[in-house]
């Protein structure tokens, strides 16, 4: 079951056969530290969340597990997700099976609509 309304699911499926036009980590930040910056997504899932951003690492890294660096990976646990923690519901990781942009760490951060607190 898709995150999104069937209507922003099928703008997104068709965005993704076009290619994705724009890398993440050059998406216009919402607010930024040192290696993260965070973004609106280019579709949001929208079916059970009022609010979606995404956390990028401002760098190009196809490798979320090997490819980042302690200082990227203490930052975004010790100031990052600290930060974020009084202002979102939870954070989400896409495993390699769902994901549909692989050159750029991103995580998902949202807020679910009231009905399904």
């Amino acid at each position: 079951m898709s995150l999104r309304t069937p209507l922003e699911d099928w703008r997104y499926k068709r965005f993704l056969k076009k290619g994705v036009p724009q890398p993440l980590n050059t998406l216009p930040a919402i607010q930024e530290w040192t290696y993260w910056k965070l973004v609106k997504p280019i579709s949001k899932h929208n079916r059970h969340h009022k609010q979606h951003h995404m956390l990028v690492l401002k760098r190009k890294c196809g490798d979320v597990w090997q490819g980042t660096t302690n200082n990227e990976v203490m930052e975004l646990w010790r100031d990052v997700l600290q930060e974020l923690d009084t202002r979102y519901h939870y954070v989400k990781i896409n495993f390699k099976q769902m994901r549909s942009v692989d050159d750029y760490v991103h995580m998902h951060v949202m807020i679910l609509k009231e009905r399904f607190k």
